[in-house]
């Protein structure tokens, strides 16, 4: 019986342990200038920091959403407790990329956690990181 007990003892802790780090991430995205397209959140951890902001497609997680309004909603639940960037871009033509000049820089516009501002290229991970360890909600302004 001591045995039986011990082992519904020790599932309850794993269950509430892995509860526990399980976290929502809300992010509110303002300042859309065009109901056209669409906009594309894209979650990093820090194991893919080297892809943000400019790589979505190697994210943790993304959400494209069709422009309805000047302000959406990305929604990401049960995340590990960790750190986070999010980039966000409004892809205006739907070519399903980030647009760029010929040198590179954002044709369409972008935001991210934080909303870092870049100097001579994009923001880097640790500007634009957030830790999660709870629920949270962040607001990403996208600039042109």
């Amino acid at each position: 019986m001591h045995k039986t007990i011990l082992a519904i003892a020790f599932i309850n802790v794993a269950f509430l342990t892995s509860q526990a780090f399980s976290a929502n991430l809300t992010v509110n995205i303002d300042n859309i200038t065009s109901n056209q397209g669409h906009i594309e959140c894209a979650l990093f951890d820090e194991n893919h920091a080297k892809a943000f902001p400019t790589k979505p497609k190697q994210a943790i997680l993304t959400q494209r959403q069709i422009v309805s309004q000047k302000n959406l909603i990305c929604q990401f639940d049960g995340l590990n407790a960790g750190t986070y960037a999010l980039s966000v871009y409004h892809d205006v033509n739907d070519s399903g990329d980030i647009d760029t000049n010929f040198i590179g820089i954002p044709n369409e516009p972008m935001g991210a956690t934080n909303n870092p501002k870049g100097f001579f290229g994009p923001p880097s991970f640790s500007d634009a990181a957030i830790k999660l360890d709870k629920n949270q909600i962040v607001t990403v302004t996208l600039t042109d």
